[in-house]
Formats: C-alpha cells, sequence, structure tokens
C-alpha cells in the first residue's frame, strides 16, 4: 500500500496542516478551534482516555480540505466468486409425505417424516413433497437428514409448528442418545435444497416469550423490589401457575416490532440465560399477571452458580425503579436452546423461501466441515395476526457459525427481533500451554470439548500475539483438558499458545442486499474474505459491526484472522449502540476482542486488509469506526449524517473516529452532515504508523 504521511512524525499543527486533513485559514475563521473541537468530542470519552491531548493527535475534520487524490496499488477484493451448486436430477422420483400419514390432525409429523425420509434414501429419490398445510411436530426428537445427494424437500408454503421440551440431569441439558436436539439436523449431505416452508413454535402452550405492560411498581432499598406485569393480548397467559422463567427483559417501542433505550426505561436487564436455569423470581398474581422480583434468585428451582454475578439486591432495587407503570417490555422465558437448523458437514446446501417464525435456540447454525451454502430469502422475524403480539423470532442468535469450511451467501434475507446476535461468523478455537511431560493443557473453559477436537484430528499452534509457529501436529489422546501429540512440542514448560483447526475456514461470505433490523444483538464478523455489499443496519441496539478477533484465555475462543473484507453501499441507520467495547460505543468496532491485558499482537493476524465505501451512516450513536490492532485498512467515500435530535445515547463524540494501535489506516474523502457538532479523529501516538486522514468535508 502507498503511504503519504506518517502522523507519528509531525506535531499536532504542523500535522494539520502538512496532511492537507483541514485548511488552516479556514479553520482559524470556524466556531471552534481543532482545540476546542477535540475538547468538545472528548467529552464523553471513558477515563482510559483521559490523558487524550497527551496522548493522542487529533485531526479536525472541516468545512474546507484538498481531495485525497492518491491511488492504492491493490484494494481487498472481499470474497471469492463461488457457485453453490443445486440438486441434479430434479426429473426423478418424487415421494408424497402424505403417503406416510402427513396430516394436519396429527401431533407427531417429525416421526411420519423420518419415516418418509427412510423411503426417500431406499428409492434414491430426488425430492420429498409436502403439500402446503400446518402441521403440528411436538415429538421429542428433531429431523435428521442424513446422507442425501442431489436430493430436495419441497414444503409448498406449509408452515411446520414446533414444541420440544428439554431434559435436564444435574441442571445440564440432557439429550437422549438417538434424538436430535435441533428442529432439523441435515448432515453430511451434498446437493440437498430445503425450501419454501415457515417454522413457527407453538406459542399457545409454551410461549417463548411474551410482551409484558408494566402495571404496579415496588421499590424497598431496604428490602426486596418488584413490579407487576400484564400479559398483553392474553386473559390467561399459557404458563399460569407454572414456572416461569424470566431471563431477559428488553423494553419495546410502542409499536411493539423494535426496541428502545430511553432515559428512566430498563433497556436491558439479563438474568441468566443458560438451560436449565430460570432467571429471576416471580410469582402469578392472576390468570395474566404476575409480579416480578428482578435479580433475586428464584425459591425452589434450578439456579446455575455460573449465574451468581447476574443477582444483587443493587439490580433489583435499581431494574424495579426503571420499570414504571405503563411501560412496555419483552419478557424472555428462553434463550439459548433447540435451534431451527444445525447444518454439520454439508457440501452445496441451500435453504430458499425459508421462514423462522418461532424457535427455541438459534435460527441456523453451522458446524463441522459445512462448505458451499446459499441462503436466498430467508427471514427470521415472528408472525403478525391477530393472536397475542409475538416480539421474538428465535431466543438466541439468528445466524451462528461455530466452525464451517467456508463460502456462503445470503442474498435478500431478512432478519428481525431476535435475542443476540444477528449473526456470528467465526471457527471456534482454543487456548494451551505446554504442561508436564510435554502434553498440551487446555485453559480455558470446556478444555478439548468447547475446541471441538478429537484423537486423530491436527492442530496448528500460534504464539500468544497470534504469529503462526509452522508447527502442527496429529492428536494421540485426549483427556479432559489434556492432549498428547504426535511428535514433542518444541517449546519450554509453560509456554501458551492460541491453537486453531486446519480444517476450519470460515471465510468467503457474501451478504448481499440483507436486512438487519429491531436485533437485539450484534452483527459479527470473525473470518477472512468477506464482501458486506447493498445491506441495512436499523435500530440496533448494540453494535451494528464487529470485525474481530476475539477470545478470553480461560473462557473461550472465537475466530481466526480477518483479512480481505470489503463493506460496501450499505446503510447504518438509527443505531444507538449500547454494547461498548473498551469503554467507547461504536457502529463499527474492528481488531482485537480480548479480556486480558497487557499484550502486543500481531496487527496483520488480527484484523487486516479492509474497505469499507460508500456507505450511509445515519442518526447513529458513537464513533463510526474504532480501530485496535489493525492494519492497511481504508475507510473512504461514506457519508455521515448525525441526528438534529439529540438524545442521552447519543455522545459527544458520535460521528468521530479512534485510532489505537493500528497501521497504515486511510480515513478520506469522506462527507459529515453534522448539524453544527464537531467531528475528527484521535490517532493514538504510540504504536500507530501510517494513518492518513485526508479530504473529509463538513456539508
Amino acid at each position: 500500500m502507498k503511504t503519504k504521511t506518517s502522523i507519528l512524525l509531525f506535531p499536532l499543527t504542523v500535522m494539520l496542516a502538512s496532511c492537507g486533513c483541514i485548511d488552516i485559514g479556514q479553520e482559524q475563521k470556524a466556531e471552534l478551534s481543532p482545540a476546542e473541537a477535540s475538547a468538545a468530542i472528548a467529552k464523553d470519552f471513558p477515563k482510559r482516555l483521559k490523558n487524550y491531548e497527551s496522548d493522542y493527535n487529533f485531526f479536525n475534520i472541516g468545512k474546507k480540505a484538498s481531495r485525497f487524490k492518491q491511488k492504492f496499488e491493490k484494494l481487498p477484493t472481499g470474497s471469492a466468486k463461488f457457485k453453490v451448486e443445486q440438486p441434479r436430477d430434479a426429473d426423478g422420483v418424487v415421494v408424497k409425505a402424505t403417503d406416510f400419514g402427513l396430516n394436519e390432525s396429527r401431533e407427531d409429523c417429525g416421526e411420519v417424516i423420518k419415516k418418509a425420509l427412510e423411503h426417500c434414501k431406499k428409492v434414491g429419490a430426488s425430492r420429498l413433497e409436502i403439500p402446503k398445510g400446518v402441521y403440528k411436530f411436538f415429538d421429542k426428537s428433531g429431523i435428521l437428514v442424513e446422507g442425501f445427494k442431489d436430493f430436495t424437500i419441497e414444503g409448498n408454503g406449509s408452515t411446520f409448528i414446533f414444541r420440544r421440551y428439554s431434559e435436564f440431569k444435574d441442571n445440564k441439558l440432557y439429550i437422549p442418545e438417538g434424538s436430535v436436539e435441533s428442529s432439523f439436523l441435515v448432515r453430511n449431505c451434498e446437493r440437498i435444497k430445503l425450501c419454501n416452508f415457515i417454522m413457527d413454535w407453538d406459542w399457545a402452550t409454551d410461549p417463548l416469550a411474551s410482551v409484558i405492560k408494566v402495571i404496579n411498581n415496588h421499590v424497598d432499598k431496604k428490602g426486596v423490589s418488584y413490579f407487576d406485569v400484564e400479559f398483553v393480548g392474553y386473559k390467561h397467559y399459557p404458563l399460569y401457575k407454572k414456572p416461569m422463567r424470566v431471563k431477559v427483559i428488553t423494553a419495546l417501542n410502542e409499536k411493539l416490532d423494535g426496541f428502545v433505550r430511553e432515559k428512566g426505561k430498563l433497556s436491558q436487564g439479563y438474568y441468566g440465560t443458560g438451560n436449565g436455569h430460570y432467571g429471576s423470581k416471580n410469582e402469578w398474581l392472576s390468570p395474566n399477571t404476575a409480579r416480578i422480583y428482578p435479580a433475586i434468585k428464584p425459591e425452589n428451582l434450578p439456579l446455575l452458580k455460573h449465574y451468581e454475578f447476574e443477582f444483587s439486591k443493587s439490580k433489583n432495587h435499581v431494574h424495579s425503579e426503571l420499570c414504571k407503570p405503563g411501560h412496555v417490555m419483552r419478557l424472555m422465558h428462553y434463550y439459548y436452546g433447540k435451534n431451527a437448523f444445525n447444518l454439520d458437514s454439508n457440501t452445496h446446501i441451500t435453504l430458499s423461501d425459508i421462514h423462522i417464525a418461532g424457535t427455541r435456540g438459534m435460527g441456523i447454525v453451522v458446524l463441522g466441515t459445512q462448505k458451499y451454502m446459499l441462503f436466498e430469502r430467508v427471514k427470521i422475524e415472528p408472525l403478525k395476526g391477530d393472536f397475542p403480539p409475538r416480539p421474538c423470532a428465535v431466543t438466541a442468535d439468528a445466524v451462528h457459525f461455530k466452525s464451517s469450511a467456508g463460502y456462503a451467501k445470503f442474498i435478500d434475507c431478512e432478519f428481525t427481533l431476535n435475542e443476540d446476535d444477528f449473526f456470528n461468523f467465526h471457527d471456534v478455537g482454543g487456548y494451551a500451554k505446554v504442561g508436564s511431560h510435554g502434553n498440551l493443557t487446555f485453559i480455558n473453559a470446556g478444555g478439548t470439548k468447547y475446541f471441538g477436537v478429537k484423537e486423530g484430528d491436527e492442530i496448528d499452534l500460534y504464539a500468544a500475539d497470534y504469529t503462526p509457529l509452522n508447527y502442527r501436529a496429529k492428536i494421540k489422546w485426549i483427556k479432559w483438558n489434556i492432549a498428547g501429540l504426535e511428535k514433542p512440542l518444541p517449546f519450554p514448560q509453560g509456554t501458551e499458545f492460541y491453537i486453531q483447526n486446519p480444517n476450519y475456514s470460515t471465510g468467503n461470505i457474501i451478504l448481499k442486499g440483507c436486512k438487519f433490523k429491531n436485533c437485539s444483538g450484534r452483527g459479527i464478523m470473525q473470518a477472512g474474505n468477506i464482501t458486506i455489499e447493498n445491506c441495512l443496519f436499523e435500530n440496533l441496539i448494540r453494535a451494528p459491526l464487529r470485525i474481530q478477533r476475539a477470545f478470553s484465555p480461560k473462557e473461550w475462543s472465537e475466530g481466526y484472522a480477518c483479512k480481505n473484507i470489503v463493506v460496501r453501499k450499505c446503510t447504518f441507520k438509527d443505531s444507538v449502540s449500547s454494547a461498548v467495547i473498551y469503554g467507547m460505543h461504536n457502529q463499527i468496532f474492528m481488531g482485537s476482542r480480548r479480556y486480558d491485558s497487557g499484550y502486543t499482537l500481531n496487527k496483520e493476524e488480527v484484523v487486516s486488509n479492509v474497505l469499507i465505501e460508500k456507505n450511509k451512516f445515519e442518526n447513529n450513536a458513537g464513533t463510526s469506526l474504532f480501530t485496535f490492532w489493525t492494519k492497511d485498512v481504508i475507510f473512504r467515500n461514506n457519508t455521515i449524517t448525525l441526528s438534529e435530535n439529540l438524545n442521552e445515547h447519543n455522545k459527544s463524540y458520535d460521528g468521530s473516529f479512534l485510532i489505537e494501535d493500528s497501521d497504515n489506516v486511510y480515513i478520506v474523502n469522506n462527507t459529515f452532515k453534522t448539524n453544527g457538532k464537531p467531528v475528527g479523529a484521535f490517532v493514538k501516538k504510540a504504536n500507530c504508523n501510517n494513518v492518513v486522514i485526508e479530504g473529509n468535508r463538513l456539508k
């Protein structure tokens, strides 16, 4: 990459003039000087940035600036072009599910589909036809679709209603042998297509979530506080007189189709998300009203020790006080769970015109060595109708890649009203050290089980700063969190490593024409060779887009190097970004997300070679871009418009930039419409090289 100006070589006033980012004469006439502008922007900075004047160089963005004219020798290209093959032999044998007893009156349609699939495999059918209807899948086990080649499941616009309870032993999810956890498990298939059906849940018996309206609250700072709620749209709530899970509470807007963050309201309250856990204490007052004691442990119900931190008297008082009469909120009864689709190690799989309207857990989970995927016109959003309002479609991530061999297209998909991330693309990694006798001892919680490796698998070792060590070996044996390798580890005892599975390579991902609207979580990209184009990110109450490599040495490890990424012609709109990263609210965060400190990282192996261009940022809160341990980043020709109607969630640094521990970052030729609010870029003096801020203009 060509370079023009290195900001580390110049003092502030000389740097501002030499880089061409402002016209000195113009700024002297401006209402705010660069020093005044930097002070105004930094007003809401976290404490860690209190020394911004001495530790950071500031670039003010004014009304006149010479356009940046440098041409880049090579730009990021994003995902490779690829084709997902469709099933062949379309005119082959067709099997009708009705021939096996499928009808709308029975409640075990999963068993019927199982028999029909067995017959399809026996006769080598090319398609299973399900006539349009509403079918109940109240079976204990989900549907296994395994080992098919050139096969289609055609739903013809049908609605599949699932109801599947969990079994627990010692507060842990228990999956009976031979049963399928997800509603659909598609595994080891080649050229397979599932299309034209709606997946929903039995809300009438087992609601995933509900809309609640506060009718009373009681705050007793010396005792226990609570608030009373009415279940909107119900005269008799299905869970009345049964133990009720209170996992998460989130404020809703008046239309009940999106989230709000307003002063004096409980934006989000978490009380433990795992399975086998009931969240906060509550009790029934009538068939459609209940009393909730937020952050108070339930009595005589399962409680996971992992969530002890969610319960406290102070949290109980604060949340009860924030839930005032008249407030309308979403109450989540579930979080993680069964999932709608688990897609495991298939090649060339298509999901087309599928609407996930309700499911426990995640919408689509990809794992194993899944390769070549097409998701077209997939909707993850609740149904709308005359029945009581349904405030969620999935109770966790909309799309979650745990591992894959890459090559996935999401075309014209729409996700809304999920819980947790609306997408998270990554490969699971591990963190370990050289133990006694030269074995590998895993440090992260869950050990080898979390990493997903088994005897015979190969692993690659990376230094703790992500630098490749060029060491690959097979695992000979595993005992919980200790693994023996086929060849000696040429490193001293105690040396720590980041570990990757070379069979996993989530990447070559295309998101095109997709809409992510009214989602409660984040869009997380922890992979390389990515194209995000013509997508909408709207009213997202956490972080719209994170391009990151993240891990906690003792808990989880997600994502391999994020390289060659393009974000183009997207709209980021009305997102308040409640998620804080290193003290900052952001529209796009890029870099290392770790829970340890004091480290030095290989920037190229964190996030590198990224192009963000021709996007629109409208009425958002937080920085436009925050980079942290990145290399070769271009943010150009974007339009940033700040809202005229500021509220308590807007930040003094709305629309601005924070650059830390990054090299070769170009923020150039962007247009700002700020309604008089100052904007600029803060660049850390230490460990930043060749950061160029040029050609940016206020309109």
